[in-house]
C-alpha cells in the first residue's frame, strides 16, 4: 500500500491544501525528511522537534527544510493511511510526540468527544481570515474551533481510457462491467468511502450511513463487485495503474491529478450519482509536546507565499484565497483539482455518525475485507 516518495512523485492528497473552482465562486532523512520514531513525551508549550502526523506521503521535503530555516525547529513527519489508524494510535497512547495532526473534518467530533484534541486558540492564528469562504465554517465542534481547514477534494474514479474506451460515468458502471474488470479495480482503504460507493450504486446518499438496513444493503451490493476488486488500497493503486495491472481506481482527486497530468490516457470523473467531498484539517492533539511550534506550522500553512511555493512541487489547490490567487492559470483550470459547479453539485460531505452506526459500519467493513 505504501509507495516511495520523492519530490517528483508526491503521494496521496498531496500536502493537504485543496480548494475548488466552485468553492472559489461562492498538501528519508537522505531526501530531506524522516519518519518519526515515536517516544512518550509530556505535553508542553514549547521545545524540541516538531512531529507531524499526517496522511501517507503528505510530506514535501522542501517544506520541512523551509520550516526549520524559518523557525529553527526541526520538523519530522510520520504517516498514516486513514483516520482510523491515526485515532487508534492516539487512543493507544502511542502518539505522544506528535504536535500536529491532519484529521478529516468529519472525524473531528469523534476525536473531541474522546478528548483527543486541544481547542485552537484563534488569537494565535495569523491568516485565518484568508480561508476560502466556503471552508470558513469547517474545523468547529459545538461552536469551538478544534482545527483549521487545510485541504478539500473529491473521491471519484480514475480509469484507463485505452482499456475502457467507452468510458465511465457512474459507480454502477463498475457493476455493469465487472466481468471485464475482473481483478482490475482498486477501492480506497476507507470503510465510509467504500460503503458510500455501495449506497450510491443503490441510488442512495451518504446520509444513509446512519441506517443499519442501508449499510447492510450496501455491503451486499459490494459483495457482488468484490471478485473484480484487486485490492482495497489508498496509495499504491497509482503504480499498478501505470503498469497496466489496474484499469480503474477509486481515488482521491489530488492523487488522480498527479497521474492524469502526466498520462492523458487516464481520466478522472466525479460519478453522476454522487461522490464524497472531503475536507482535511490541521489539529493539535491534547498531548502535544510543542504547542508553540504547532501554531508556527499552522500559521505557515495560512501564508499565501508559503503555500504557493509548495504548489510548484505538488499537485494541490490552496484553502486560502491569497495562495489561490498566485496559482498559474493551468492549475486553477484543472478540473480534477477544481471541479466545475456542475460536478460539485453531485458531491456531499460525510454525515456525522451515531455510535451505533459506527459499529455497524465497522462490522460490515470487517466482513467485506475478510
Amino acid at each position: 500500500m505504501k509507495i516511495p516518495v520523492s519530490p517528483s512523485n508526491p503521494a496521496r492528497r498531496r500536502f493537504l491544501l485543496l480548494a475548488g473552482a466552485g468553492l472559489l465562486g461562492s498538501v528519508t532523512s537522505g531526501c530531506g525528511w524522516q519518519l518519526a520514531k515515536v517516544q512518550s513525551a509530556p505535553p508542553g508549550k514549547s521545545g524540541g522537534d516538531l512531529y507531524v502526523y499526517t496522511w501517507e506521503s503528505y510530506v514535501d521535503p522542501q517544506l520541512l527544510t523551509d520550516f526549520q530555516k524559518r523557525h529553527s525547529i526541526k520538523a519530522i513527519s510520520d504517516v498514516y493511511d486513514g483516520n482510523e489508524t491515526m485515532v487508534a494510535k492516539l487512543q493507544a497512547g502511542q502518539a505522544a510526540n506528535y504536535s500536529i495532526l491532519y484529521p478529516s473534518e468529519y472525524f473531528l467530533k469523534k476525536m473531541v468527544d474522546q478528548g483527543l484534541l486541544r481547542e485552537i486558540d484563534e488569537t494565535e492564528l495569523q491568516g485565518i481570515e484568508g480561508i476560502l469562504p466556503a471552508l470558513a465554517d469547517k474545523g468547529f465542534v459545538d461552536g469551538k474551533r478544534y482545527s483549521v481547514p487545510a485541504t478539500w477534494g473529491t473521491s471519484g474514479l480514475i480509469y484507463n481510457s485505452e482499456k475502457i474506451p467507452g468510458g465511465l460515468t457512474d459507480w454502477i458502471d463498475l457493476w455493469k462491467q465487472k466481468d471485464k474488470l475482473n481483478r482490475r479495480i482498486t477501492m480506497l482503504n476507507d470503510p465510509r468511502e467504500v460503503l458510500g460507493v455501495g449506497l450510491y450504486a443503490l441510488g442512495q446518499k451518504l446520509g444513509s450511513q446512519n441506517d443499519p438496513a442501508s449499510i447492510k444493503r450496501s455491503y451486499e451490493k459490494l459483495l457482488e463487485l468484490k471478485p473484480a476488486i484487486a485490492a482495497f488500497d489508498t496509495d499504491a493503486w497509482r503504480d499498478r495503474m501505470l503498469s497496466g495491472d489496474v484499469w480503474v481506481a477509486h481515488a482521491y482527486s489530488t492523487d488522480a491529478a498527479e497521474v492524469v497530468k502526466d498520462n492523458p490516457k487516464f481520466r478522472y470523473i466525479i460519478p453522476q450519482s454522487g461522490a464524497s467531498l472531503w475536507v482535511d484539517t490541521m489539529a493539535i492533539p491534547v498531548s502535544a509536546p510543542n504547542i508553540e511550534a504547532a501554531y508556527d506550522w499552522i500559521n505557515d500553512m495560512l501564508q499565501g507565499d508559503v503555500v504557493a511555493g509548495l504548489n510548484d512541487r505538488l499537485s494541490f489547490a490552496p484553502a486560502i484565497t491569497s495562495a489561490v490567487e498566485k496559482l498559474p492559470p493551468e492549475v486553477r483550470q484543472n478540473p480534477v483539482l477544481f471541479p466545475s459547479k456542475e460536478d460539485l453539485a453531485h458531491c456531499e460531505t460525510m454525515p456525522p455518525l451515531s455510535e451505533a452506526a459506527e459499529k455497524t459500519i465497522d462490522s460490515y467493513w470487517t466482513k467485506l475485507l475478510s
